[in-house]
Formats: structure tokens, C-alpha cells, sequence
């Protein structure tokens, strides 16, 4: 069992580890392993830090893959993803970095279910899993996912809607891309999915979807 000072400024500085115990109680822990000694634990040459053979920090410019395994980041925006969202089954990042699409299911920002996490921190569930996540933590056992949405809010509302549909601005539904002057932004507008109604050229995002603001017409 791991032993750690749990999170401190949004970081995970897990600091030592349980040695194995035939008894519950344990007295005894000892130094996460770093550097090389990482390596030799985890069998990673990327792995910076590590409790007893699980890696939990990735060298500068690596980051875990599918397989939690630290690979080179390189000009791969979806390894890039991954580093920043801290998510391993993110499949594709927007321009800042942050996880936009899931390999598999629909995209949750870890701060829907955990205290103290930065927005960027995200994870990938089934559309089941945010069901019963958001029935437990809003109390309202009749909630259900959005249809065509594929990322959700904090507060569960849609964020980001499948291709060719847009969330509203409440985030409580997905509509179908209309034309510019609706809600279709053109490919030229950063963040277009996160948008609900552009103006009347498509050229700007006029209103965001819940829990955004436009900026500077992105």
C-alpha cells in the first residue's frame, strides 16, 4: 500500500511507500525511489519517480501512455495531452494542451470528483461511470448523460458535444451545427466546439458554453 502526504498545490508528491507487512499496521516506510533507482523499480527508463515498481512521474518531455508507461512526447499533441491533463487514455489535446478527446468514452474533468485539482487534470469514464459519478456527488439520482456529449463540466453539464453538434450555453443539451450566424463556427475559430452561437460571419464565438467566456474571438 502506498504511504504519501496525499496533494499539495495540485502536484502529487507521493513520498514514501508501505514496505509489505504481514500485519495491518505497518511503522515502517521508506523513500520513493528516483532517478535511475526509479528505472530499475519500475523497468522504465523515462520514470522519474517511483513507488516500489509503479512509476508515478515521467521525465520533462515524456508522458504515460495507455499502458502507463513513460513514452517521448515528441511533436505528438496527444502524448502531449496525456502530460498535461495528467490523462492516459487522452487521444487528442487542444491548442493549450489540455485532453479534448478520449481514446475510449467521454472526457471528466477530475475536479467533478476530487477536491483541490487544477481544471486542466482530466480522466476518461464510460458514459455509465459519469452517470453514477454525478448522481452521487449533485444527489439527484435522475440525472443522465447528455446525448452527443463527449466532455463534461465540473458541475456535469456538457462541455463538448460530438462532431458537427454544439453545446448550449447551459450545458444541458447538445444541438446540431447549423450554419455560420448559428451555432457553426468556422475551422479558423479556436475552441469552435466549446462554442454554442457564433456571430454572424462564424468568424467569432459570440457566446461560449457553460463555463466559458469568449476571448479576443477564440
Amino acid at each position: 500500500m502506498p504511504c504519501h502526504d496525499g496533494s499539495k498545490g495540485g502536484q502529487d508528491r507521493h513520498l514514501h511507500r508501505m514496505r509489505f507487512c504481514p500485519i495491518l499496521a505497518c511503522p515502517q516506510c521508506v523513500p520513493a525511489t528516483e532517478g535511475t533507482a526509479a528505472a530499475a523499480d519500475t523497468g522504465d527508463a523515462n520514470c522519474l519517480r517511483a513507488d516500489g515498481a509503479w512509476c508515478m512521474v515521467c521525465k520533462p518531455g515524456t508522458a504515460f501512455d495507455g499502458q502507463y508507461k513513460c513514452m517521448p512526447t515528441g511533436g505528438n499533441t496527444a502524448a502531449k495531452g496525456r502530460l498535461t491533463s495528467k490523462n492516459p487514455q487522452c487521444a487528442e489535446c487542444n491548442p493549450d494542451g489540455t485532453c479534448k478527446r478520449c481514446s475510449t468514452g467521454v472526457l471528466l474533468t477530475k475536479a467533478a470528483i476530487y477536491i483541490n485539482v487544477p481544471s486542466h487534470e482530466s480522466m476518461c469514464l464510460s458514459a455509465s461511470q459519469v452517470q453514477a459519478e454525478a448522481r452521487n456527488i449533485t444527489t439527484n439520482s435522475g440525472w443522465v448523460p447528455v446525448p452527443n456529449c463527449i466532455e463534461y463540466t465540473s458541475d456535469f453539464r456538457c462541455a463538448r458535444c460530438v462532431v458537427n453538434w454544439n453545446p448550449t450555453a447551459d450545458g444541458w443539451k447538445c444541438v446540431a451545427s447549423t450554419k455560420p450566424g448559428g451555432n457553426l463556427c468556422l475551422s479558423t475559430v479556436k475552441y469552435r466546439e466549446y462554442c454554442s452561437k457564433c456571430d454572424d460571419t462564424g468568424s467569432r464565438c459570440a457566446t461560449c458554453g457553460w463555463g466559458r467566456m469568449p476571448i479576443g474571438g477564440e
